[in-house]
């Protein structure tokens, strides 16, 4: 487990070096939710870039050819894999703490009201993408590199478009969303709970397939 640690360290180290991505995860949710005065669509988008801070730890490795470190080190590759998931785990939910302290001030900076159950229901939502969207990207930047891939990462969003589409055009997509929304506002403890273990089985099923791709790859 300390093994697992120290590479989630080395990957929050390497990170640290893309400031100028960094800078764009914070200043441009805060310029648009400030321009708007729709604070949870700052935090949603704050979320959506993290997705790409994420990855750049990859587009570091490759800069810096720093990726062959770890084929030196006293790490196996298994043992690299679940540190550069704990390390975007780390990465998600700290910047879901600051998502919400940034929605929270923004709202009292511009007196938007801000209710417990959007509060709440968006960070959730936010928080699935978040993970949702590293488990696709992850295994897909394991395989061909940042370089090759980075076309790739928008890959999420058209799923969930694509999966949207194909819902409402073969269910009662809008029906269903109303009684799951009418069903998490009146159990709203449940929404946080519900995302946590979504996000779960996302990082889980990927965190496998980056594995499986990341033993065979020669480094």
């Amino acid at each position: 487990m300390n093994r697992i640690v120290n590479a989630a360290r080395l990957d929050l180290y390497s990170a640290k070096s893309s400031m100028r991505i960094i800078i764009i995860t914070y200043v441009i949710p805060i310029i648009i939710g400030a321009a708007t005065k729709r604070v949870l669509m700052a935090a949603g988008l704050l979320m959506i870039f993290a997705v790409f801070l994420g990855g750049s730890v990859f587009a570091v490795n490759e800069r810096t050819r720093s990726d062959r470190l770890y084929g030196i080190l006293p790490l196996r590759k298994s043992e690299v894999v679940l540190g550069r998931y704990l390390y975007v785990v780390i990465l998600g939910v700290g910047n879901l703490m600051i998502a919400g302290i940034l929605a929270y001030v923004l709202s009292l900076i511009f007196h938007v009201g801000l209710d417990r159950f959007s509060f709440v229901g968006a960070l959730s939502m936010s928080l699935v993408y978040y993970f949702f969207a590293a488990g696709v990207s992850y295994p897909i930047y394991f395989k061909f590199g940042f370089a090759k891939a980075y076309v790739f990462t928008a890959v999420p969003l058209y799923l969930i478009m694509i999966a949207v589409f194909v819902l409402m055009n073969k269910f009662n997509f809008a029906g269903n969303i109303i009684n799951a929304l009418q069903f998490f506002m009146n159990h709203q403890a449940l929404a946080p709970i519900f995302s946590i273990l979504i996000a779960a089985v996302f990082l889980v099923v990927s965190a496998w397939i980056s594995n499986f791709i990341y033993r065979t790859k020669e480094i």
